[in-house]
């Protein structure tokens, strides 16, 4: 009596389907994604303050995006701010990129920030800090000047770090300013 051998690929379609594979981040995705230097992740990773690196081969380096979000994820739960869950598209701006963004200076944003006018600063180090993208681009929708887009953005239901006293701020402004019209 012979069996009959089992087909190759009947294993891989018989087994339910596996979970996808990890996604890995090269050094150029995690730099947009955190701002920091090859040299700076280095010596957070030697101390065990990052997500340490899987080496591929050679000198090419590589971070699982997961570790990468739990990090950004952890930095972003220690403010004092409502807390905001990471998204997989995320990242973080820090003060360099706002003065592109902005014309006013990064103290003037501070003040804006204590007033509760603008996003909270993340602490992503012993002294640099960072804003969160996504907040910082909903704050500039609901704050365009000269647009009607804030309250479109306001009634569309968007969310944001922005507090509720800020909002009503902003529609009043935007109401005066219909007003002076």
């Amino acid at each position: 009596m012979t069996v009959p051998l089992p087909r190759l690929c009947d294993n891989y379609i018989n087994q339910p389907s596996q979970a996808a594979p990890p996604q890995l981040l090269d050094w150029k995705a995690v730099h947009r994604a955190i701002g920091f230097t090859q040299v700076h992740i280095r010596r957070l990773e030697k101390a065990g303050r990052f997500p340490p690196h899987l080496r591929l081969a050679g000198k090419r380096n590589v971070w699982l995006k997961s570790d990468i979000l739990a990090w950004m994820q952890a930095k972003v739960d220690k403010r004092s701010a409502d807390p905001i869950e990471i998204l997989s598209t995320d990242r973080f701006i820090q003060n360099w990129e706002m003065r592109i963004i902005f014309p006013y200076s990064v103290d003037h944003l501070r003040k804006l920030e204590k007033r509760g006018l603008f996003p909270s600063r993340i602490l992503i180090g012993a002294r640099r800090t960072a804003w969160l993208e996504r907040e910082v681009t909903s704050w500039i929708l609901i704050n365009a000047p000269g647009s009607a887009g804030s309250l479109l953005a306001l009634n569309s239901g968007m969310k944001s770090s922005v507090t509720s006293s800020s909002v009503n701020e902003v529609q009043n402004r935007d109401l005066n300013s219909v007003d002076a019209i």
